[in-house]
């Protein structure tokens, strides 16, 4: 799955971990970067860069392998439970109300501490699309008027970074943060001050790092995909 689908995954992983203490916990992923120095995980591979992976892990082995999609899930279908949860009953793994967690080194800390020191006012964090080369997602993007909107008025009072890829729409005199490194994005998120997100990575990110956040949705998925703890805006349109 996607980047915040990924910080997702990190929660079912202390699941995992709780349920079965002793194993040795190996992730394959297409975001190997989200799993730097998470204590719940032995090992860590890249999708598409696993040789000999069956030989060293499963074959002949004591080996329980999870390789499930949650949006699958009946319950999560119908909107009744969260995506995080739907993964852990597909997989047979007690749910406790686990939440993300992404684990920041002290120097990446200070290196975008130090990047971000420089601007004279509190950072505050947009993103308007997800995804990476999709268009425009009507049930998760930010309608773009309102994003400039929103910035204009907010800065008079922060530095605004507009977290996209680069063939993502910009924000006229916003600057954009994109890095083929996510952890110079995450730890960007760390450190601001505010954030106005939409129901992608930013929200999973700043879950993971408890910073309330203001998180747009255009359609309301917030049971399945959201958090309680952020400030959550559903869009008033009822679709047929």
């Amino acid at each position: 799955g996607g980047i915040g689908k990924n910080i997702m995954a990190t929660a079912v992983v202390k699941a995992i971990k709780k349920k079965y203490p002793d194993r040795e916990i190996i992730v394959v992923s297409p975001h190997s970067g989200l799993w730097l120095n998470n204590p719940n995980v032995y090992r860590i591979y890249m999708m598409g860069q696993t040789p000999y992976f069956y030989e060293d892990f499963i074959k002949d082995k004591d080996t329980i392998v999870f390789k499930s999609d949650p949006y699958l899930h009946q319950d999560y279908i119908n909107k009744k439970i969260h995506c995080i949860e739907a993964w852990c009953l597909q997989n047979d793994i007690p749910f406790n109300e686990e939440e993300p967690s992404i684990y920041l080194t002290e120097q990446e800390k200070s290196e975008a501490y130090g990047a971000l020191a420089g601007y004279d006012k509190p950072i505050l964090v947009i993103q308007t699309n997800g995804g990476s080369d999709q268009g425009y997602s009507w049930v998760r993007d930010m309608p773009f008027h309102l994003a400039e909107e929103a910035c204009r008025t907010l800065e008079k009072d922060f530095k605004i970074l507009h977290i996209k890829n680069e063939n993502q729409p910009a924000i006229p005199n916003v600057e954009f943060m994109h890095s083929p490194n996510i952890r110079h994005i995450l730890s960007a998120i760390y450190h601001s001050h505010a954030r106005l997100l939409i129901d992608s990575l930013a929200q999973h990110a700043a879950k993971a790092f408890d910073k309330q956040s203001t998180v747009l949705w255009p359609v309301d998925k917030i049971t399945q995909l959201g958090y309680d703890f952020h400030d959550n805006i559903v869009s008033s349109y009822k679709p047929n």
